[in-house]
């Protein structure tokens, strides 16, 4: 059934994508439709997240894309379904992993001003910024980031481009175990009890800093970011209260072929937040964290696209939980896949509370196929605090800061350009936390219409 609806869908925007309403010198009208379908198996055995031994969850996500363009202007609605099978009580699931029948994006957006090089976007949209790492569409992740608000693009013919944001993110729902795994329906809301605000700065072609620093590698690119979140409570749903303020850089040079390329990335968060969601906790807490990130790579050249990087990460972590003082880095809307492997039922890692080096290697057999490996260490930034997203902390008495190591082997494969299919699987074994290693599967298949 799932793949007869996408089909239908698919021989429909055959017949509607990019048709043309009106054409003229002057205005041009277009509707178009578009949208995937996708189906993931995931299966991890003697996960730290889960109560049970075995943990699977068979995913399933539709989404459709429907456009209406006038001139400069557009009418964008995105509608996203997704489910799940297979997984118990006992598993990690969460609303990362179900999200029934909503609507992800629904907005008008205009192109105006010089050379109509301002972008602005108003309704419910999702976004990049930046590397990602902060505010993101998840791709690997089964629901999505979604915002209400607004948000104005500004490029400029040097290259240079600003980013702002101002919205109030969209809280998925539901959240209890009970109703996701029967996959019921409820309707996702913002509040304004939850605001978020951004901003970023990409300059191109940052030579001057490449000179000072006397590298022989592609041209730099730099963004510089901020970000602040404001939260409270409301009868309806308990927070921690956060009023974090995010800011940061980022310098980046392109892979190319026979070149060697770099990433730095560094942030600061500072403000306040509580530390539970009990309602009787009124006592705020200072928040100061940050992260860290270095990338050096080298791409080979040759058909294959060889490229090797070593990677290394440091997220703080909460050194004293009796203080009157938080620590804990916090990732915001960003998505964490490509650092330390799938979240799904996997997830182990994030930004927070984390020391971790790491090699990867990528490379490409053939035209349409892709295989990388990632070999990580992780340490805890502090052995008070718990690890990543596993809500769990070193056995009591452990002085050693040492996690354990991860493997991760994984190929996308592209028969068609509108079918990939992706598999996977991580080893990891861990210590000081538990005895047993544990192994992580999965294996997806999406088309795109």
């Amino acid at each position: 059934m799932f793949f007869i609806l996408c089909t239908s869908i698919s021989q429909l925007s055959e017949s509607k994508e990019n048709q043309t309403l009106n054409k003229s010198a002057d205005s041009l009208q277009e509707l178009s439709i578009s949208g995937a379908s996708r189906l993931r198996l995931e299966n991890h055995a003697d996960s730290i997240r889960a109560n049970s031994a075995n943990n699977q969850i068979l995913t399933m996500r539709t989404s459709i894309e429907i456009s209406y363009t006038s001139n400069l202007s557009s009418l964008n609605l995105e509608l996203m379904d997704s489910r799940q099978a297979l997984a118990e009580t006992d598993g990690p699931i969460n609303s990362g992993d179900v999200n029934v029948l909503d609507i992800q994006q629904l907005n008008f957006q205009t192109k105006f001003g010089l050379n109509k090089s301002h972008t602005l976007k108003i309704g419910r949209f999702t976004t990049n910024h930046g590397n990602r790492r902060l505010v993101a569409r998840p791709v690997y992740r089964n629901t999505m980031n979604t915002f209400d608000g607004l948000e104005l693009v500004s490029r400029f013919k040097n290259g240079k481009q600003i980013q702002i944001l101002a919205s109030q993110p969209v809280l998925r729902k539901p959240e209890e175990k009970g109703e996701l795994i029967r996959n019921d329906f409820t309707l996702d809301k913002s509040s304004s009890a939850l605001r978020f605000y951004g901003a970023t700065l990409d300059l191109p072609d940052v030579s001057n800093i490449q000179e000072s620093l006397n590298l022989n590698i592609n041209p730099l690119n730099a963004d510089f970011f901020g970000y602040l979140l404001r939260e409270k409570d409301t009868l309806q749903r308990q927070s921690k209260n956060r009023k974090l303020r995010t800011f940061g850089f980022r310098l980046k040079s392109e892979p190319e072929s026979g070149k060697i390329d770099i990433e730095i990335h560094s942030s600061q968060q500072s403000g306040t937040q509580r530390a539970s969601l009990n309602p009787m906790d009124q006592r705020d807490l200072r928040h100061k964290a940050f992260f860290r990130n270095f990338v050096f790579g080298y791409t080979f050249q040759g058909k294959q696209r060889a490229r090797v990087s070593f990677e290394f990460d440091h997220g703080s972590g909460d050194s004293d939980p009796g203080d009157n003082k938080i620590e804990r880095y916090d990732s915001l809307f960003g998505v964490t896949a490509p650092l330390y492997g799938p979240t799904g039922f996997y997830g182990v890692f994030n930004m927070s509370n984390t020391i971790t080096p790491g090699l990867r290697l990528s490379f490409n057999p053939t035209l349409n196929l892709n295989l990388m490996l990632s070999y990580r260490h992780f340490w805890l930034d502090a052995t008070s605090d718990s690890l990543g997203r596993s809500k769990k902390r070193a056995r009591k008495g452990t002085t050693d800061n040492y996690v354990g190591q991860h493997l991760e082997l994984r190929s996308r494969w592209n028969p068609l350009d509108s079918v990939r299919v992706e598999t996977g699987v991580v080893f990891l074994a861990l210590k000081n936390f538990r005895n047993r290693n544990s192994t992580f599967f999965w294996f997806g298949a999406e088309r795109r219409f």
